[in-house]
């Protein structure tokens, strides 16, 4: 069973939407195809640890989440480890899972307690050859870490570094998103939606949610005009 974290209960089903796929994670810097790093860890199980680092809405927990899938549907045990709802509780996850997937490093900043059971779940993870993926926004030499010996294996990692998307990759991620819904994004619509919104992933997904909602409803497809009904009001 997978653990994850919803409030404040463990274990729960990890449960996966059809957008978190390596399928539809879009790169910010092509050159550097992270999403092609961490789906071949994740493919060949391998035990040394990747550190996922870039900006907030680079698409570090999408990436995690999608690796998570994977490797579930690949057959393995997965544990999903939310570290700002999970900080205190962290010695409570990982036993038994082929992957542990932690999200968030900078949510422990400051706190020894945590460092202290991270680090020791780090080494757990290494002397049971288990796959670990770690996010951070921040590299571990600027987080406030007070235990050396994590700074020291996290800096170990493999270093995944993630960037923005420009509007081209937020284009591509909207259509991406549509067609994990079954739907067909107008190129029109997105290009509207692009020049009138704010254009942050998190607000351009929760546009998104909107008019997927309101096309489920009226049977209808995310054209211009539909678009431009649902959204004129807000935008």
């Amino acid at each position: 069973m997978a653990k994850a974290v919803s409030g404040s209960q463990i274990p729960l089903n990890l449960k996966f939407l059809p957008e978190q796929r390596f399928a539809t994670f879009v790169d910010g810097d092509e050159a550097i195809p992270s999403v092609s790093v961490v789906e071949h860890a994740v493919a060949a199980s391998d035990a040394t640890p990747h550190l996922l680092q870039g900006a907030s809405e680079s698409g570090k927990t999408h990436l995690l989440l999608a690796a998570c899938y994977a490797a579930r549907e690949s057959g393995r045990t997965v544990a999903f480890v939310p570290l700002k709802q999970m900080r205190d509780r962290i010695g409570e996850v990982g036993a038994g899972a082929s992957l542990i997937a932690i999200d968030d490093l900078d949510a422990i900043a400051g706190d020894l307690d945590a460092q202290v059971a991270l680090f020791h779940l780090l080494n757990a993870a290494k002397a049971a050859d288990q796959s670990v993926l770690i996010s951070t926004v921040s590299s571990p030499n600027d987080l406030d870490l007070q235990l050396p010996d994590l700074r020291s294996r996290l800096n170990a990692c493999v270093r995944v570094p993630l960037t923005l998307l420009a509007d081209e990759g937020r284009k591509k991620a909207l259509q991406l998103r549509a067609l994990s819904r079954g739907l067909e994004f107008d190129d029109a619509a997105i290009d509207w939606l692009l020049l009138r919104a704010d254009r942050s992933i998190a607000n351009l997904m929760s546009l998104f949610r909107q008019l997927d909602h309101a096309s489920s409803v009226r049977k209808k497809k995310l054209t211009l005009p539909f678009v431009r009904e649902i959204l004129s009001e807000q935008l």
